[in-house]
Formats: structure tokens, C-alpha cells, sequence
């Protein structure tokens, strides 16, 4: 993308920095940072530096991990190991951190964090209000997933939105969900969009996606048909055959003779 995007443009407008892993040293230094002298055991600091990779991702994860966890402790001139990180496995990749905080959160936190991974990378909070089992201890509760930096919250008009801090939590939060309840999950979304975005940009198209995941492909079918309509009359014939290309595919699925030409 970066060599594409340097070729678009002038070249005296590009800079382009290549961004390189973290050295040993410059993880150790990143750990001398957030502790003080003798705050962490030598053998714990190499042992995260080791597994670290150079990917500051996974220090800051594994960190928040470890505090979750009372393995690590917040003091007021830094971090500190606790007695209970001699005993702690330290993972092997950023995504078994993200893995490990995602479980270790209550079963309020969790589930808003799941629906949320289902919803997609921006969550209105009506839609996750209308989805959770308590909606009353919602607004907390999000505050708490925001305050443990899994959230980041923005407000747009009256209504708060939340993004994923990263991607990543994201896709590890939404895989570490058994097919069939992001399938259900998907469906409930679906019908929510229905009922409180009708007529929102591209209301067709998130329908299709939420019901297409969730496994009934007739409501994606009729919906991809009409986000198809609605990309045509927009101006965007590439969209639009695509949209419709998948629903055809779906439509073919359902009706494997071939059905109505």
C-alpha cells in the first residue's frame, strides 16, 4: 500500500518510514521505562522481551494483562511485579495476551464485548442496548471496557460509539466465540439494524452481511439484491455488481437446479 500510495503521488510529498520491530535492547528499554530499578525480576523482563518479538503491542497488552491479573501492580512512580508473576505463563503471541484478557473479564464486560465484535469495528450503544442481557448496567459497564483500553468512545450527536482500540482484539474477541453463537448473534443484530437504522447509509448491505453470517441466506439474498439497487442508482457499477454477483451466488446455493433464470 505504501509503494502504491508513493507512486500516486508527487515524491516531494512522500516520507516514508519504515517502521522496524523493537531490538532487545530497545524492549528492555521499554520495560526500564514503565518500571522502576528492581520493580521486575531479570528472568521476567527477558522472558517478556524474549516472547515480546520486538512488537510493542504485545508488551502493552501483556502489561494490562498482568495488572488484570494482580501480577502486576500500578504504584505512584510506576509499574511493579508482584510476588504472583514468578508463577505466571507468560504467552507466546500477542493474540493468546488479547485471548487471555478477553477471558479473564466478567460475564458483563465479556458479553459486550462479544456482541460488540459481532456488531463491527464502530457499535453504536443503542444497538448493543438492545442486545445485552442487562441493558441497564450497559453504560458502566462499556465505561469500564474503555477505562481497560479494549474501547476507545466517541460521541456523535446524543449517542455514544465505540471502536476497538485494535483490530486485533477485535478478530480475537469475535473468534474466540463458538459458529453458532455468532450466528445468533449476527441474526439479533440484523433484526436491531431493522428496527433503529432504517434508511441509514448502506442499510441494505449491513443487513446482508449480518444475515449472510448468521446463516439465513434468503433475508441475505433480498437484502444483497436491493444493496445492489441502491449502489446502482448511487453511481457505483462496480459495487453493485458485486453486490450482486454474491447475491446471485447465494441465490444459487438455495436453489442448486438453478431456480429462476
Amino acid at each position: 500500500i505504501a509503494d502504491i500510495a508513493a507512486k500516486a503521488l508527487a515524491p516531494a510529498s512522500v516520507l516514508r518510514i519504515d517502521l522496524q520491530p523493537l531490538d532487545a535492547a530497545g524492549t528492555t528499554k521499554l520495560l526500564g521505562t514503565l518500571f522502576r530499578q528492581g520493580a521486575l525480576p531479570r528472568a521476567s523482563r527477558e522472558r517478556i522481551a524474549e516472547r515480546a518479538g520486538g512488537n510493542p503491542l504485545y508488551v502493552e497488552e501483556l502489561l494490562r494483562s498482568l495488572i488484570e491479573q494482580g501480577a502486576v501492580e500500578v504504584t505512584d512512580d510506576g509499574l511493579r511485579a508482584t510476588a504472583a508473576i514468578e508463577s505466571m505463563v507468560v504467552p507466546a503471541t500477542v493474540q493468546e495476551v488479547i485471548l487471555s484478557r478477553v477471558d479473564h473479564l466478567g460475564p458483563r464486560r465479556k458479553q459486550a464485548l462479544q456482541i460488540a465484535a459481532v456488531i463491527g469495528q464502530r457499535v453504536a450503544e443503542p444497538v448493543l442496548s438492545d442486545i445485552v442481557t442487562e441493558p441497564a448496567t450497559l453504560p458502566a459497564v462499556l465505561d469500564e471496557l474503555v477505562e481497560a483500553q479494549l474501547l476507545l468512545s466517541e460521541m456523535h450527536g446524543e449517542v455514544r460509539y465505540f471502536t476497538f482500540k485494535h483490530r486485533l482484539i477485535q478478530d480475537v474477541t469475535y473468534e474466540s466465540m463458538l459458529e453458532t453463537r455468532r450466528a445468533e448473534l449476527h441474526r439479533q443484530v440484523g433484526q436491531v439494524i431493522e428496527r433503529r437504522m432504517p434508511g441509514a447509509p448502506g442499510f441494505h448491505g449491513m443487513l446482508a452481511y449480518h444475515y449472510s453470517m448468521g446463516n439465513d441466506l434468503a433475508r441475505a439474498e433480498e437484502e444483497l439484491f436491493l444493496a445492489g439497487d441502491d449502489a446502482a442508482r448511487a453511481g457505483a457499477p462496480v459495487e453493485a455488481l458485486e453486490l450482486l454477483q454474491e447475491a446471485s451466488r447465494l441465490y444459487l446455493a438455495r436453489h442448486p437446479g438453478g431456480g429462476d433464470p
